[in-house]
């Protein structure tokens, strides 16, 4: 009796793992970027951009105001922990926009940039935390912007 119950309890044990397992699969699928006018995105991208300068701006003077000649380290905490995560959901937003109808190679090429543009500010972090206070994050995508014709973003970039 104990035998067939623990077959039965294995038998019912895999059909359970089976079933969970294939609908993982299905929820890991990533659905296409979405399509939106070159207007709308070049709108939302702006409004992007502008809270972006606007955030840092305010965090920056903040944290001089705070610790008017920082170290190293205290810089190095204030931009791992404060500017960092505010320039990752900027480029998370611009991903979250969607792709233009028109010119989606040149947006596309612009987001990719972002993504670059990011990983090289969080790559000084260690080595240069002081200078990345003032830096513009978006300064390599200047041309992209403006060939978009996104105004608000050259302020991230010029």
């Amino acid at each position: 009796m104990n035998r067939r119950i623990l077959t039965l309890l294995a038998c019912a044990v895999s059909v359970l793992a089976a079933a969970c397992s294939s609908s993982n699969s299905n929820s890991a699928t990533i659905p296409p970027p979405h399509s939106v006018e070159k207007s709308a995105a070049i709108s939302l991208g702006d409004s992007v951009c502008q809270a972006l300068a606007a955030d840092q701006q305010k965090f920056v003077d903040d944290f001089k105001i705070s610790v008017p000649q920082p170290k190293a380290e205290e810089a190095r905490d204030f931009v791992a922990s404060t500017l960092t995560p505010r320039i990752e959901q900027a480029v998370g937003d611009f991903h979250r926009i969607g792709e233009p109808t028109k010119d989606k190679q040149d947006w596309d090429k612009l987001v990719s940039g972002l993504d670059q543009s990011l990983a090289d500010f969080k790559a000084k972090i260690a080595t240069d935390p002081i200078g990345l206070l003032t830096v513009k994050p978006f300064a390599a995508q200047a041309s992209r912007f403006f060939n978009l014709g996104l105004p608000q973003c050259t302020v991230l970039s010029v």
